[in-house]
């Protein structure tokens, strides 16, 4: 045998040894999908399976979730042939469709391996559908009814009272105490006494101790207009009161101010009452009138004020619109005046895109970059997010005009630019992501898992 010959034969020889010693980690299931579940309540755990199917100790230093995600595990040395189990459970508190993903790092040639994870959360209390639309009714008659469904996913509570307002009025089947998933209907009915937009709200309150969520009102939009009949005498400017959107963890009050019209040029208004209504946040109304110089008579052509305070009960409510009103009691026959009152509840991080697919990429070369936009939703400064993590054959890069960089910092409004490049190391499907917390929100030293975690996922094909 030459030299070369016998070279060929060590090398071999290593190339076996040490595949005989690789740890091979085997994930089941490869994939987990939770079925809708209330948000903010932890899902019923899934079980996944960590299997080393190697013939070397595998050591697994780290376990980690993201994207609204918990885990709990007894893996650390898992000898050949054995396996140890990781519960993962969906915490997330981002209504609607979500994704996650599990990291595991450990001593195996593919390390880290990702576990894909998908969920859904729903509000713990809705109706559906969130408003009610009956379009063009005559003055003095009635629409036909509508429904509304009641639906508690979350625990039961005591439905202490049941209420539409304006020109509306309803019938209901809803038990005194709404059980865990049970659901009940409301029928609406719209008989407009003005011509014009003739706004309402239904407002269910509850107020008991224990209730899981501190909201404990809740309201769905009434909306239809009257035609053919009496004109009304009070106009409002703005029509509706928007107070832009909002955060989930934004604890600031905010002021909206309504202008209130007599429209006659001849006739006097007298204002009796005026009146806030909407969801109510451990017993404190989200709206609240702060002052107004409207209560008395309102000469022909005069104008007064509504100044309505917006309290900060956001960080209690779930991505959503929040519907609230001014209700204006005077002396024209159609009373009372609604002035509707909104606010656009929505995530703390916006990501678009927040799923990536790459092209399918030459083993050992690097992509194009793809970039992400990250909006800054939040009400105030000082947020930021943690270093950014990113798993898989997937890399940060900067670009654009403001690159977001490894932890990013941003004022309320601001934006960043994410870069990610895709280098595969090995042929087949391979799966990423980049994981975002938020600070001091999701501080680590406080929170072991944060609900509000969001990930971009990211997929690629190496060929």
């Amino acid at each position: 045998m030459n030299l070369r010959s016998v070279a060929a034969t060590l090398v071999l020889c290593f190339i076996s040894a040490g595949h005989l010693l690789a740890q091979t980690v085997v994930l089941s299931p490869t994939k987990i999908a939770f079925p809708a579940h209330p948000a903010n309540l932890p899902s019923d755990p899934q079980e996944v399976t960590l299997s080393n199917t190697g013939n070397a100790n595998l050591v697994v230093s780290s376990i980690a979730a993201s994207g609204g995600l918990s885990q709990s595990n007894n893996c650390s040395v898992v000898a050949p042939g054995k396996n140890c189990s990781i519960q993962v459970s969906d915490i997330s508190s981002i209504l609607g469709p979500h994704t996650g993903v599990i990291t595991i790092s450990d001593n195996a040639p593919d390390s880290p391996q990702l576990l894909p994870v998908r969920g859904s959360t729903i509000a713990t209390f809705g109706f559906s559908p969130s408003a009610l639309r009956f379009g063009n009714v005559q003055v003095g008659s009635k629409s036909n009814s509508q429904s509304i469904r009641v639906a508690n996913y979350g625990p039961s509570f005591t439905i202490r009272a049941l209420t539409v307002d304006g020109d509306y009025s309803q019938t209901n089947n809803c038990p005194t105490t709404l059980a865990t998933s049970q659901t009940c209907t409301v029928n609406v009915i719209f008989q407009p006494t003005a011509n014009g937009p003739r706004e309402g709200i239904l407002l269910i309150t509850s107020k008991d101790l224990g209730f899981q969520n501190p909201l404990s009102g809740f309201t769905a939009a009434l909306l239809g207009s009257g035609v053919g009949g009496q004109p009304s005498q009070l106009s409002s400017s703005p029509f509706v009161l928007s107070f832009g959107v909002k955060t989930t963890f934004d604890v600031s009050s905010y002021s909206g101010q309504v202008e209130l019209m007599n429209v006659s040029t001849s006739k006097p208004l007298t204002i009796k009452n005026v009146s806030s209504d909407g969801p109510i946040n451990n017993e404190v109304g989200v709206y609240q009138i702060s002052s107004t110089n409207c209560v008395g008579t309102l000469a022909p052509g005069g104008q007064c004020s509504v100044l309505v305070k917006q309290n900060p009960a956001t960080n209690t409510l779930f991505s959503q619109t929040v519907v609230g009103e001014i209700m204006v009691a005077a002396d024209d026959i159609p009373t009372p005046h609604v002035v509707p009152l909104t606010t656009n509840i929505q995530g703390e991080v916006g990501l678009n895109p927040s799923v990536i697919v790459f092209p399918p990429q030459a083993v050992g070369t690097s992509s194009a970059p793809v970039s992400v936009k990250v909006n800054n939703n939040m009400d105030r400064s000082g947020i930021s997010l943690l270093p950014l993590a990113v798993s898989g054959d997937f890399s940060l890069v900067s670009i654009g005009e403001n690159p977001c960089g490894s932890s990013p910092s941003f004022d309320p409004g601001g934006s960043c630019t994410l870069g990610i490049v895709f280098t595969p190391n090995a042929v087949g499907t391979i799966n990423g992501a980049v994981s975002f917390t938020l600070y001091p929100e999701c501080d680590p030293e406080h929170f072991l898992n944060c609900t509000n975690g969001q990930i971009v996922v990211l997929k690629g094909t190496g060929e």
